[in-house]
């Protein structure tokens, strides 16, 4: 993945960390959207996040913003692991849910009537 120097700023930077950042709150919103694939724009928003990051960290001129460029990366890091973490627990739900038996249906007593 090429990223360019118009690209490689701080504003682009925080628009990739907001939408990532937005994604944790509603992991699984939308997931399963057949015109929409979420899953590989989340994973790419977060790759180019990562070598934006490691671009500026590189060409920084005071420690002090390496280690605010690399305290980014890492809040990325943990907003990755818990977007994927949510969204293989609701694969295991799923897979789970398949397997569970259909309840019976209510059984009424014959002197029992119900609103249909």
């Amino acid at each position: 993945m090429y990223i360019s120097n118009e690209e490689c700023t701080e504003t682009r930077l925080q628009e990739l960390r907001s939408r990532i950042l937005s994604r944790v709150r509603k992991p699984c919103t939308g997931r399963f959207d057949p015109c929409w694939d979420l899953e590989q724009e989340f994973i790419d928003d977060v790759r180019k996040f990562n070598m934006i990051a490691d671009e500026l960290c590189q060409s920084a001129q005071f420690d002090v913003d390496q280690y605010y460029f690399m305290a980014l990366k890492d809040e990325i890091e943990w907003a990755d692991n818990s977007v994927r973490t949510a969204w293989r627990r609701q694969d295991d739900w799923i897979e789970k849910s398949k397997n569970l038996p259909t309840p019976r249906p209510p059984v009424l007593h014959k002197d029992q009537t119900t609103l249909l």
